[in-house]
């Protein structure tokens, strides 16, 4: 199920923000848009409404009427969406959005990868300890399934970032996110690389020689 406003949403994007047109997404809107003007990107709004869950031969809702609860979900949808327009970007018209129906962080993660895009913007809800260990948190099951960067941001997040730390451990993997790191910077802005290393002690040893070393080492890497 889709729903555009005004026109089209395009078939191949750069950025795609996924959201609930909650006020925990306005964030990723702002930026993500800000990002696509920056760039000359295109940025498409995503919403994934998950369905009521189906039991074969449980009493409760006929079948017909939960198909029509749901899209009746999807329209509240569209309508939130449009007030998240009207709350992070006042006075503009053309606001394309696509609303999906499914597995919430499944669906975000096709859609991006079907589409092109590079990069995942999302709202960081608070959720707390207690959803993080349940592994509710969308962000977090995005940040699993997606075969792309995903950035989480808060709130109150606005404009383009001008600075990003990339924790390095000197795998593959921590590599491929510095280069992210520094693509969304757009060739401004600074790049911190970190590496953090446990402190470690060694009995009859001078600690803070050992450390000097260790650190030497690890600075010439990072180099």
């Amino acid at each position: 199920m889709s729903r555009t406003s005004e026109v089209a949403a395009p078939a191949t994007i750069d950025l795609l923000i996924a959201t609930d047109g909650a006020r925990d997404a306005d964030g990723a809107v702002r930026v993500g848009r800000a990002l696509a003007l920056r760039d000359g990107a295109v940025a498409e709004l995503v919403s994934v409404v998950e369905p009521f869950p189906l039991h074969a031969g449980a009493e409760g809702v006929p079948l017909p009427d939960v198909h029509q609860l749901t899209t009746l979900m999807a329209e509240s949808r569209a309508a939130a969406l449009l007030e998240q327009r009207d709350r992070t970007h006042p006075g503009i018209h053309d606001w394309p959005f696509e609303i999906d129906v499914g597995p919430r962080a499944e669906m975000i993660a096709a859609n991006a990868e079907r589409k092109g895009a590079s990069l995942i913007l999302m709202g960081l809800g608070e959720h707390g300890v207690t959803a993080r260990l349940a592994q509710r948190e969308t962000a977090l099951q995005v940040m699993r399934t997606a075969s792309v960067p995903v950035l989480a941001l808060p709130r109150h997040a606005w404009g383009v970032p001008h600075s990003a730390v990339a924790a390095i451990d000197f795998t593959a993997s921590s590599e491929r996110a510095a280069a992210a790191a520094l693509d969304l910077l757009g060739g401004e802005g600074t790049l911190f690389v970190a590496h953090v290393v446990p402190r470690t002690m060694i009995p009859h040893a001078e600690p803070s020689s050992w450390e000097d070393e260790n650190t030497a080492g690890i600075l010439k890497r990072l180099q």
